[in-house]
């Protein structure tokens, strides 16, 4: 199993979230190997797809942990996956947003074995509240901004637009210092 899982860059949890696939691995031993392998697992994808939680969804083929997968089982994850991935490369940027909590398991895992467990509601409502900030200061950003007609139709989401107003509003000295 573990040289099969070595030779493997990516693994799909069934009826399990990715982190605790991560963890059974640390708990036997392979805590290398925890680090090098990517686990999907079907509640993540869905997470990024729909906001739910990356939980929501392992309890649909029962625990990987208490009974035997049918082949049956194996193959609706493996169809379900394919759909969730395809929909997910429809929407561009969320592989990115995908592919980084992909990564980020490992530590996840890493703390939770360690007893620190990751707080999820915490973390939803932190981000709401920076969801919020972030909403204030583009609310107050383009009202500045639609005071000066130059700047009106200004897209603060796209990094082009900002960087040739930014161009447009310094000299030539402060763009050549400008970091890139």
């Amino acid at each position: 199993l573990w040289r099969a899982l070595r030779a493997s860059e990516a693994v799909l949890a069934c009826g399990a979230r990715g982190i605790e696939v991560l963890k059974w691995l640390r708990a036997q031993g392979q805590e290398a190997l925890a680090w090098q392998v990517d686990v999907h697992d079907l509640g993540l994808l869905q997470n990024v797809l729909d906001g739910s939680p990356p939980d929501v969804n392992t309890g649909i083929l029962g625990s990987f942990r208490s009974s035997p997968l049918l082949a049956q089982q194996l193959q609706d994850t493996l169809s379900r996956g394919n759909s969730l991935w395809q929909k997910l490369a429809a929407e561009g940027s969320a592989v990115s947003a995908y592919t980084l909590a992909v990564r980020a398991q490992p530590a996840v895992a890493a703390m939770e074995a360690a007893g620190v467990p990751f707080n999820a509601q915490g973390m939803r409502e932190l981000c709401g509240a920076w969801r919020k900030e972030l909403s204030t200061a583009e609310a107050e950003a383009k009202r500045s901004l639609a005071a000066q007609s130059t700047l009106g139709g200004l897209n603060l989401r796209s990094n082009v637009q900002v960087a040739a107003a930014i161009s447009r509003q310094l000299r030539a000295a402060e763009i050549a210092a400008w970091p890139r």
